[in-house]
């Protein structure tokens, strides 16, 4: 009996070994299969966006990987032009672009561009709001006398766009933050409400701010520009937050007392921004809202009249 027993043990004892061996091979093709199924799960998430979205993803992607190898490629083209030209003996130096700092700038009115606006804008209208900040930004650098600019509310989906696009702009000569406009200038108090210098600035408003040349004098002013892109989906928000959220002053542009339009008064923030700058620096020779507007306005808005008109102050 013992022998049997025995025996039974090691009948018993062999199976468990190939059990386990069995089981092994069953949890490697588990793993294989889970990570399998890891790739199908990113490739149904990629599924998910439509194929235009797909292709521009990759296009991004591949952009961003090559950048380095793209910015040492030019530079070396240009390094090869240069020595050719000065071989051929047409080497010409440009004049190098003469910059002021803002923190040498004359000019001390601080212009905010307000970007607490995400959660209404989509993600083309956000990409377009990258561009036009690099634009207000560029506009600020070449002026001879740039303005104080802020650009606050820089966070979520909005960070991540500027990372991957203007991925350089931490060195921009502004102010770029992720906290609001009243978090930075106005940290202990409410002084904004009632101080009659900080103006948002909203198409949609009665009111009219003050004459370029008593906002250039006073030199103090603060102006909030809201960076919202919508297609005019969300009629009078900025004038509903100035006057609902922030309890503040709020006007827009005397557009009407100067020109004529033949579309709607609402311009892109670009082109309110270097108004507001031309307003704020003096830098317009005969300085008044009208030569401030056709200078930045641009001429397919403007009516006819007020196109004749320019072309004959250009003329005189």
């Amino acid at each position: 009996m013992e022998s049997n027993d025995a025996v039974v043990c090691t009948e018993d004892k062999s199976i468990s070994s190939s059990d386990i061996q069995n089981n092994e091979t069953d949890l490697n093709k588990s793993s294989s299969n889970s990570s399998t199924n890891g790739d199908d799960g990113q490739s149904e998430s990629n599924s998910k966006l439509s194929k235009r979205k797909q292709r521009r993803l990759k296009r991004e992607q591949k952009w961003a990987e090559t950048r380095a190898e793209r910015r040492r490629e030019e530079k070396k083209r240009r390094r090869e032009r240069r020595q050719q030209d000065k071989l051929n003996g047409t080497l010409v130096k440009k004049p190098r672009l003469q910059t002021v700092s803002m923190s040498n700038s004359t000019c001390k009115t601080i212009i905010v561009i307000d970007c607490d606006y995400e959660k209404f804008m989509n993600e083309n209208e956000l990409r377009k709001l990258c561009k036009q900040l690099m634009y207000c930004y560029a506009i600020n650098r070449r002026s001879s006398v740039p303005a104080q600019l802020w650009i606050t509310s820089v966070r979520g989906k909005l960070y991540e766009l500027m990372e991957r696009f203007h991925h350089s702009y931490h060195n921009w000569d502004c102010n770029v933050t992720d906290k609001h406009w009243t978090e930075v200038l106005f940290p202990n108090n409410n002084d904004y409400k009632s101080n009659p210098k900080v103006i948002y600035l909203t198409g949609d408003a009665k009111e009219t701010i003050p004459d370029c040349r008593q906002i250039k004098d006073s030199n103090d002013y603060i102006f909030i520009i809201g960076g919202l892109i919508d297609h005019n989906r969300h009629k009078c928000l900025c004038l509903k937050r100035a006057h609902e959220e922030f309890q503040m002053n709020y006007g827009q542009l005397p557009i009407d007392g100067h020109i004529q339009m033949n579309q709607r008064r609402i311009l892109s923030i670009p082109h309110v921004y270097e108004i507001m700058l031309l307003a704020s620096n003096g830098m317009i020779d005969q300085f008044s809202w009208t030569e401030i507007f056709q200078k930045v306005i641009p001429i397919r808005k403007l009516q006819s009249k007020d196109i004749i008109n320019n072309n004959n102050n250009d003329d005189e």
